[in-house]
């Protein structure tokens, strides 16, 4: 036998999980949309802040993506289950339709901006205008926003666990917001509110859904002054 060090092969990664690294952006979407035509998971390692990544994405596939994405990623989810382990850059979710995703991590500006349908879920901080423009969809923040977030939103709910920044709800024409931490000034597009029994309601549901096993002992409630 040779004094040369034995080295194995490499074993490659099965049909259901892909490395990030060694593939572009466009490949590594048509590979999610190609492999999401049944039921099971597929896993995405080591991606390395790719912009666009899986936008748009069309699937009742469960999503695993590990590492740090960039601007955009995810955008138009219809029906899968995405779970990002890792920090994203901005515009997540953008124009979401339905499906749920959970981010462990940090989100940049313009989550699930123009979101239509469909649950979020991020543990960790968002930056500005968080559920910019959202028209139907679900938000859950545990920890705290940036300036202006619920701007321009006409439907659904952010549920705001930490703190808010400035201009919460700037130019905000419906839907709902409930806080559970500090804020540190809100638009004149809203006005505070009492929590009512189906903002309760609806409130424990989102929580169970994304599940999250904590019950904010104070809950501030904002509503468009043009909402009835």
């Amino acid at each position: 036998m040779s004094g040369e060090e034995f080295q194995p092969a490499s074993t490659p990664c099965p049909p259901s999980e892909r490395d990030a690294r060694q593939a572009t952006v466009e490949e590594l979407s048509r590979w999610l949309q190609e492999q999401s035509a049944g039921d099971g998971l597929l896993t995405l390692r080591g991606c390395q802040r790719p912009d666009f990544l899986a936008t748009p994405l069309h699937t009742s596939s469960t999503i695993e993506l590990h590492g740090e994405l960039g601007d955009y990623c995810v955008g138009g989810l219809r029906g899968a289950e995405v779970r990002i382990h890792g920090p994203a850059g901005h515009g997540l979710a953008c124009g979401m339709e339905s499906g749920t995703l959970t981010l462990n991590g940090a989100a940049g500006d313009c989550l699930l901006a123009f979101g239509h349908g469909g649950t979020v879920c991020v543990r960790g901080s968002a930056g500005r205008r968080a559920a910019c423009g959202m028209d139907g969809a679900e938000l859950v923040v545990t920890g705290d926003v940036g300036a202006e977030a619920g701007y321009r939103m006409r439907s659904g709910l952010l549920l705001v666990l930490g703190d808010a920044g400035p201009m919460l709800g700037a130019g905000m024409g419906g839907g709902t917001l409930l806080v559970a931490g500090s804020i540190a000034s809100s638009a004149s597009a809203i006005e505070e509110d009492r929590l009512r029994d189906a903002d309760r309601l609806r409130m424990s549901l989102l929580l169970l859904k994304v599940g999250l096993e904590v019950k904010p002992s104070k809950l501030r409630v904002f509503r468009s002054v043009h909402a009835p």
